[in-house]
């Protein structure tokens, strides 16, 4: 919600038109979304909720999204602040995937292009393949990579739902990290899988959060890190 107000706060438009008397052409006659805040005041005889900011979202044009607030002027914006605002009050429940450390991380198991790796964590920190051939280059920057994941917050919740995964580009063997977690007479089992790029170049993310599947964005600079400490094949051993 704060990440919300924030954005609505602090947006900006190039003025499309002054003075607009038909809003029909720019999706604004019907808007899309409709954004409202009040305040409350409360007075001698009651509390009552006075508007204090109202935002229309219309169509899209050029790149760019119409939409107004009360007054007659429609403004073009960036689809950078508009597509990061909610459009279901879903999309408003904590940001955060899931919470764990890495002390509690006994396997990872990267699927990157096809190939599957098995990484096993040891007491001490350090990192070790499980099977195949192949050496770490860097333990360190694998420890601190599944450090950040572990705290994993979505950039934005994109949709819910098994159903949806073809939607966003999610396939069987597209990147995958599988994380297996010590604790209990049971593993237990976190993972989250990357689709197609958002309008944002954020990429899709789907991970189980309490039972049901989410669709989020990745943030972009956790993911770069992703992508060159875990994902990167691993260098192939020289042949004896």
């Amino acid at each position: 919600m704060r990440e919300s107000l924030n954005l609505l706060a602090g947006m900006e438009g190039n003025v499309e038109k002054d003075v607009v008397t038909d809003f029909g052409s720019y999706g604004l006659a019907q808007p899309l979304r409709k954004y409202v805040l009040k305040n409350s005041s409360t007075n001698a005889a009651a509390t009552t909720n006075q508007v204090i900011a109202e935002l229309d979202v219309g169509g899209r044009r050029d790149g760019f999204i119409f939409a107004r607030g009360p007054e007659s002027t429609v403004y073009a914006v960036e689809p950078t602040y508009l597509d990061r605002l909610p459009t279901a009050a879903w999309q408003l429940r904590d940001r955060r995937v899931w919470s764990f450390t890495t002390n509690q991380v006994a396997r990872l198991t990267i699927r990157h292009r096809g190939n599957t790796l098995q990484l096993a964590r040891g007491t001490s920190g350090d990192w070790k393949m499980e099977a195949g051939s192949g050496i770490l280059n860097n333990t360190q920057a694998i420890e601190e990579t599944v450090h950040r994941v572990g705290e994993l917050r979505a950039a934005v919740w994109v949709d819910r739902g098994e159903g949806k995964r073809q939607l966003y580009g999610f396939a069987e063997g597209n990147d995958k990290l599988v994380f297996e977690l010590k604790g209990g007479d049971k593993p237990q089992i976190l993972s989250v899988e990357f689709g197609d790029r958002a309008q944002s170049n954020y990429p899709y993310a789907l991970a189980s959060i309490d039972g049901q599947v989410w669709i989020f964005e990745f943030p972009l600079q956790l993911y770069l890190q992703v992508a060159q400490r875990l994902l990167a094949p691993v260098a192939p051993r020289a042949k004896e």
